[in-house]
């Protein structure tokens, strides 16, 4: 799966309830226009139209709150700026799944994030996300040419020219 269709968990969230808070807002509306007719009796149903109406724009806000505080809206960030080629050397990767590193081979599978930790020619350490297939080609202490942007790694590129030049 590539990297821009896959959702977050909390995006898939919004996307689901999103739906029911626009629906609660209309019904309130509804209820708020029916309590309005002359003709029934209007506080019951101008107080439901009010309530279900507050409750829909609180739970959307918050939700907007909570999705921009635990990085629903990320992959804004993470591909900053101009692509770099860059030599390095991949130190180590790990996978993550709702924040928690995943260790055993068969929990890849369910991985939400690929990390890859690397040093460059300059000894900075870097970690970046990557897609999988790009954590895939990326052997661990292999020197080769890393394509980032901010802090996303689009593509690893193994050099063996690099490797004996940097190895001792």
């Amino acid at each position: 799966m590539s990297r821009m269709s896959r959702m977050s968990r909390m995006e898939e969230f919004f996307a689901r309830y999103f739906v029911l808070f626009l629906t609660a807002f209309f019904a309130g509306g509804v209820f708020l226009l029916i309590g309005l007719l002359p003709v029934l009796p209007g506080g019951p149903f101008i107080m439901i139209g009010s309530i279900l109406m507050a409750v829909s724009v609180i739970a959307a806000l918050g939700g907007v709150l909570v999705a921009g505080k635990f990085g629903a809206s990320r992959g804004v960030r993470r591909s900053k700026g101009m692509p770099v080629r860059t030599p390095a050397r991949v130190e180590y990767k790990f996978r993550t799944d709702d924040g928690k590193p995943l260790i055993a081979e068969e929990e890849a599978e369910g991985a939400e994030r690929w990390h890859v930790v690397l040093r460059t020619k300059a000894n900075r350490k870097l970690e970046v996300e990557t897609a999988r297939q790009v954590y895939d080609s990326c052997p661990e202490g292999m020197w080769g040419w890393a394509w980032l942007q901010g802090d996303w790694m689009g593509r690893f590129e193994p050099d063996a020219d690099l490797q004996r030049q940097m190895e001792p």
